[in-house]
């Protein structure tokens, strides 16, 4: 709207320099008017695109959110208990009314995977209901079976190997 309006207003003024430079230049017999009056045209159109330029640039390359609502979103998740550590919140403005949220957290070690999930699901409503306009939540979190020990790991390694020891299976078959 804002950008329509700044176009149209250009317009106009443009159409009214360019009617005083043909009037004047007629008028006072002073052709030079006439080229005046382009010149200006010019300068108007020109200083309208490196406004809107200057404007749009930000949208192009991809704009941050507020500082206030990045500060908000911070002091939310800090405060939730099961949240032991957070990035700096990475935020790309996608539209007017469209931002996009990328959380890097780190939750207790004793908790599982469900209670994570649940986590999850709470920043992200609570994010949500506070900010209406971020519409996208990506939130990364290590491995619980990573940060809980071997154990889990060692299952999670032992699938892997199945998965491998099946391929070969397979691969042996398919050359038969």
């Amino acid at each position: 709207m804002f950008t329509v309006l700044l176009e149209d207003s250009a317009d106009l003024t443009g159409i009214v320099l360019a009617f005083l430079g043909v009037f004047l230049s007629h008028r006072l017999d002073a052709p030079m008017l006439d080229g005046v009056a382009s010149i200006g045209i010019g300068l108007v159109l020109l200083a309208v695109s490196v406004f809107l330029g200057i404007q749009s640039r930000s949208l192009l390359a991809g704009e941050r959110a507020s500082k206030p609502m990045i500060v908000g979103i911070s002091q939310l998740v800090a405060a939730d208990p099961r949240v032991q550590y957070m990035s700096r919140p990475l935020t790309l403005q996608l539209g007017p009314d469209t931002v996009l949220l990328a959380l890097q957290l780190r939750f207790s070690r004793m908790m599982s995977a469900a209670e994570a999930a649940a986590a999850f699901h709470d920043l992200e409503q609570r994010i949500r209901e506070r900010y209406p306009t971020v519409k996208h939540v990506f939130i990364e979190a290590p491995a619980l079976s990573e940060s809980r020990g071997s154990e889990a790991g060692g299952s999670r390694r032992a699938m892997g190997e199945e998965k491998g020891e099946r391929r070969k299976e397979e691969g042996t078959r398919s050359r038969r």
